[in-house]
């Protein structure tokens, strides 16, 4: 039997299966009628063809991915590992297409929870072979997900640590890191990679220490405390010291730029650590008290960095000061002589700072940029650009949701001619104004004549008097 007659058969195996499109037709027929015993049969069999050799002309890798997935789904997740999993290895060793082995991890994730918990035990073999195939970036996703339980397990992390010794396997390591840290899965065990993480944020190529602190920020965000803040007490000085240092070198603009904004970052999560970083904020308020001497770019970044520290009411509180009220006192300003698309981002700026917050904080924030600047933000809505409008309606919706926001507004002459009647030009324009009016009418101080007005609008704007056209008859 020469090599492409004993791929044909499936391998060495006692039955000789003959592999060809209507094989396949076959095995459709007989997964459909069978049960576990024979989708086992049928895996194994299909676990035994190299699929490096496939020829069009017999069958097709489609066709193999298709009863792999249909065998799968006929096996439950105890018989999977206790009867399939060499076949499984197989599936996961061979350097075949991604696709194929994404139908093994998708039946994993239908029963996500056995899955882990076998992985960790009789599965452990096949979870170690997950591990290897974690570079691949179509899968690392899924990968770093389902084994997030079992991250620390020995076997697992020897292969993740094999890993990092490739310094492009590196990143999706470090994805796979989060993911468990993400779920609540903090060991000491984990020291390994931590260490290496902190290397990569103070190597000095600069790639790949952009792209740490990056993944270090993101890997933060989606940890719950307090596992973000053990994370934050790990990293947070050797951040900072990178801040520092490049804040005071010539050729440290970019490094200055993300180590800064991972800070800010991280102050947002937890604004009572600010203190631990002494010179962040004075920093921050010079670049927006001198915005005008910025580039455009780095001008709005350092609004945006200045909303992102006072994003939470807790942060709005911790940083009521004269430096603050200055920085807010520069935003009509920097709108005013920026182009459209900075003026948009800015707006957008401060939407995000009003998103939360309590009542009185927001007020306070909002007299400290100046009273005026409401009637500022309907002669920007009524620009004629659909970007622009939609920040200055996500900003009145942050306003609205509160009290002062709602008497703010209504007391703004130019904005009550903005909503009544309604003037708007499209689709977009209509459900803003609906959802504005419907946020100004649950406000319990609002004036009953301006409610019977807003009511008023809106039923003319939802069901418009049509004038009868009349047609002179010629007689």
């Amino acid at each position: 039997m020469d090599g492409l007659d004993e791929f044909r058969s499936g391998g060495s195996n006692e039955e000789i299966v003959e592999w060809d499109a209507d094989k396949f037709i076959h095995i459709q027929k007989e997964l459909m009628a069978g049960g576990v015993d024979v989708a086992v049969k049928v895996l194994n069999q299909l676990g035994e063809i190299d699929l490096n050799k496939v020829e069009d002309g017999d069958f097709t890798l489609d066709m193999v991915a298709d009863a792999i997935r249909m065998a799968l789904s006929k096996v439950d997740i105890q018989s999977l590992f206790m009867t399939a999993q060499p076949t499984l290895l197989r599936i996961l060793s061979h350097p075949i297409p991604p696709y194929i082995k994404m139908k093994l991890i998708n039946r994993l994730n239908e029963d996500k929870s056995l899955s882990q918990n076998a992985l960790g035990g009789i599965g452990l073999a096949t979870g170690v072979a997950l591990a290897r195939n974690l570079p691949i970036e179509e899968l690392t996703k899924e990968i770093s997900g389902l084994l997030a339980p079992v991250f620390t397990k020995s076997e697992i992390m020897t292969e993740y640590e094999h890993q990092m010794e490739n310094g492009q396997n590196r990143m999706a390591v470090y994805e796979a890191l989060g993911e468990a840290l993400a779920q609540g899965f903090f060991s000491e065990s984990m020291r390994t990679f931590f260490i290496q993480l902190e290397r990569d944020i103070t190597t000095d190529d600069y790639l790949v220490q952009m792209t740490s602190l990056t993944t270090l920020s993101d890997m933060i965000i989606k940890c719950k405390p307090p596992t973000s803040q053990k994370l934050i007490d790990l990293f947070g000085s050797v951040v900072y010291s990178l801040f520092e240092s490049s804040r005071s070198s010539p050729d440290g603009g970019f490094v200055f730029e993300g180590a800064q904004k991972f800070l800010c970052e991280m102050v947002s999560l937890h604004p009572s650590i600010l203190s631990s970083f002494p010179s962040l904020y004075p920093n921050l308020v010079n670049q927006v008290l001198n915005f005008s001497s910025l580039d455009a770019l780095t001008r709005v970044r350092s609004f945006e960095l200045f909303s992102l520290l006072a994003r939470s009411d807790e942060g709005k509180s911790l940083l009521m000061s004269s430096s603050t009220t200055q920085c807010l006192s520069q935003f009509p300003l920097a709108i005013e002589s920026s182009p459209i698309e900075m003026k948009t981002r800015l707006v957008q700026t401060l939407a995000f700072l009003f998103k939360e917050g309590s009542n009185e904080n927001k007020k306070t924030f909002f007299m400290a940029i100046g009273p005026s600047f409401a009637s500022t933000t309907v002669d920007l809505v009524k620009r004629p650009f659909n970007e622009l409008k939609g920040s200055v309606y996500e900003l009145w919706m942050n306003l609205l949701d509160c009290d002062f926001g709602c008497a703010l507004l209504l007391g703004t002459p130019d904005f009550i001619t903005w909503l009544l009647p309604y003037s708007g030009q499209n689709w977009t324009d209509s459900q803003a104004w609906g959802d504005i009016c419907t946020a100004l009418l649950k406000y319990p101080e609002i004036d009953p004549v301006m409610a019977d007005r807003i009511n008023s609008g809106v039923k003319e704007h939802t069901n418009p008097t049509r004038a009868i056209p009349q047609v002179a008859m010629e007689i």
